[in-house]
């Protein structure tokens, strides 16, 4: 299947991996949240940013931010509510 090619987008850290372990650790398969995601919910949620100044910022669509914020923070909820390891992987 070919589908659309993967755009980069401008991520203002340099990558890196963050594991997050919660106490006590439940089993189940770990949380994986990307980069593209945790950026959005920085600029967002933690910068105050507007979506469409985020998606400026981030050289994207301000629909390709909505779609990351809603899955990122999806993941990082499921991760908290149901006692999962989460990690950010670049």
């Amino acid at each position: 299947m070919v589908g659309r090619r993967k755009k980069v987008l401008r991520i203002s850290r340099e990558g890196h991996t963050l594991q997050i372990v919660p106490f006590p650790l439940k089993p189940g398969e770990p949380v994986t949240v990307s980069l593209e995601e945790l950026e959005a919910m920085r600029l967002v949620d933690m910068e105050g940013m507007r979506q469409e100044d985020a998606a400026r910022k981030l050289g994207c669509s301000r629909a390709t931010v909505s779609r990351l914020l809603r899955s990122g923070r999806k993941k990082i909820m499921r991760g908290v509510v149901e006692g999962r390891m989460i990690f950010v992987l670049e």
